[in-house]
């Protein structure tokens, strides 16, 4: 019989399986303005000789950016502002009009834990976060998003 022929079947099937643990990593999510976020997709890129970005996307307007010096992370609170370079992060919202992204002025708290060096031969760090944000608008002041019970896992390699 040929690869590519497909048969039908049907009837009742027992399959057994083990337990299968958490994935751990890879999570993303929030409250903006009491509303759940939830990530659907991220990128990253690195933007400097230490520095990444990792890009969090939703299938709303909202996308978040986490700038980060892969070095320079340690367990600990870190406080930011739209001045900080690394270490933070940032809010921003799809414009249709432009159809491009505008930045808002963010300030907030990021407090890493469970900071884990893998030590699997890839550079690999593995981190909890918890965050909180508030964004203006740097445009319209009365456009004022608050970023509340953020919570971030992931697994990221260092180039």
């Amino acid at each position: 019989m040929p690869i590519d022929d497909n048969k039908q079947v049907t009837g009742n099937f027992e399959i057994s399986y083990g337990d299968f643990e958490e994935l751990w990593g890879d999570r993303f999510d929030c409250k903006i303005n009491n509303t759940n976020w939830y990530r659907s997709s991220r990128g990253n890129v690195q933007i400097g000789s230490d520095v990444y970005e990792e890009f969090y996307y939703s299938d709303d307007a909202y996308r978040f950016i986490f700038t980060f010096k892969g070095t320079n992370i340690n367990a600990g609170t870190y406080t930011f502002t739209s001045e900080n370079d690394v270490n933070a992060i940032r809010l921003e919202k799809f414009d249709p009009a432009t159809n491009t992204y505008l930045m808002y002025n963010c300030e907030g708290e990021i407090t890493f834990s469970n900071m884990q060096n893998l030590n699997n031969g890839a550079n690999e760090v593995a981190y909890d976060a918890t965050f909180h944000l508030t964004a203006t608008n740097p445009e319209n002041s009365q456009d004022i998003v608050e970023v509340t019970n953020g919570f971030m896992q992931n697994i990221f390699h260092l180039d």
